[in-house]
């Protein structure tokens, strides 16, 4: 699939009121710009029963929606990496109790329908990505593979406004960071892994899952409770002795930054946050390791804590596992910015996850 800059997307969207499919923070966000413009919503669906109210409004289950509300267009507030939470199963699901109309997410957002904020994780209006047309003809002249080829001209045309239906199935979400389709994954017996974005440990069970024999695990998690879980987790594990664990972010430098948290695996760097955490820059405090393989899934913070190890991409060159959908700018600016540090990275693309989310930059010294 070629690249097309010239897509239009559709902006029909019938009038309010509105009907919500999802109770999480995607259906609040959106229920909040609808109450700022005195957009009335008619019902809140969600498949969980019991969930508490939000701004006056009780969420139901779909089966308990009366008919009037059943020709009212449905605004589907899912983005979820679960094959469970793809637009076209919650669709077929819908249209089976009697909805009719039913908008995705990123339609409702990339249309500029209801004025939410300029970006959403990879979300922006089509002009942005029009605007750097040639950046992205760069950044795919990168990729290695015809399948990384065709998913990022793919998840490209979805930006500048196509329909989700033109993303393929996601790959499976175990083989995530350590795909066999990709070419010369340095995992052999004692690699040396950075896992920055530890979260519960997760990454960390998928080598187990893997049966991988890493040598080292420098893990980074800055989340407090998060960092309790992955503690625990890794204090049972088979590979407690090579696990080296940080309560801490990375950086472009060492030092403290705002940070949100309370949101389990969303929380992230935010400056006007209250909370304060420990930032590492891996130049500074790493750069006698010689890191075989680096995985990064930050929510945001990918470009800074890349700055924070120019000098070891550019010296010791690890392959890298690089996640590119939390801003719209990463899925071009990250593949550029890294093979500027290193021009003998082969780059791959894979996804996932539903959504566009969970797609993955991979890096490889050939």
């Amino acid at each position: 699939m070629q690249i097309d800059f010239s897509i239009i997307p559709d902006t029909a969207l019938p009038e309010a009121p509105f009907v919500i499919y999802g109770a999480g923070n995607i259906g609040r966000t959106i229920i909040n710009v609808l109450s700022t413009k005195s957009i009335p919503v008619a019902a809140w669906l969600d498949r969980r029963a019991g969930l508490p109210e939000y701004c006056g409004i009780t969420p139901i289950i779909p089966e308990d929606a009366n008919d009037n509300t059943k020709h009212l267009p449905v605004i589907v507030a899912v983005f979820s990496p679960p094959a469970e939470c793809g637009f076209s199963v919650i669709e077929k699901y819908l249209c089976g109790l009697g909805f009719a109309q039913i908008y995705s997410f990123e339609y409702v957002f990339q249309a500029g329908l209801l004025g939410f904020d300029s970006t959403f994780m990879w979300m922006a209006a089509p002009a942005f990505f029009r605007q750097h047309k040639n950046e992205i003809i760069s950044a795919e002249q990168l990729f290695r593979d015809e399948k990384s080829r065709d998913l990022f001209s793919r998840l490209i045309n979805l930006r500048l406004g196509a329909d989700l239906s033109i993303l393929p199935e996601p790959d499976p979400l175990e083989q995530q960071y350590f795909d066999s389709g990709i070419h010369n994954l340095p995992l052999q017996d004692g690699f040396i892994f950075a896992d920055i974005g530890a979260y519960n440990g997760d990454t960390i069970a998928s080598i187990i899952a893997h049966k991988l024999t890493p040598g080292t695990i420098i893990a980074l998690e800055p989340d407090q409770k998060n960092f309790a879980a992955l503690q625990e987790f890794v204090e049972s594990s088979t590979l407690n002795n090579v696990c080296h664990l940080h309560m801490a972010g990375a950086g472009k430098n060492n030092g403290v930054a705002g940070f949100a948290c309370g949101c389990n695996d969303a929380s992230h760097i935010e400056a006007d946050a209250q909370d304060i955490i420990r930032i590492i820059a891996f130049d500074e405090l790493f750069s006698d390791i010689p890191f075989d393989f680096i995985k990064m899934d930050i929510e945001g913070g990918e470009q800074d804590a890349l700055l924070g190890m120019k000098k070891i991409i550019a010296t010791r060159k690890p392959a890298l596992a690089i996640s590119l959908y939390h801003r719209p700018e990463d899925i071009f600016s990250i593949p550029l910015f890294l093979n500027q540090l290193n021009p003998d990275y082969s780059f791959y693309l894979r996804n996932y996850g539903e959504h566009a989310m969970e797609t993955v930059l991979y890096a490889i010294n050939q």
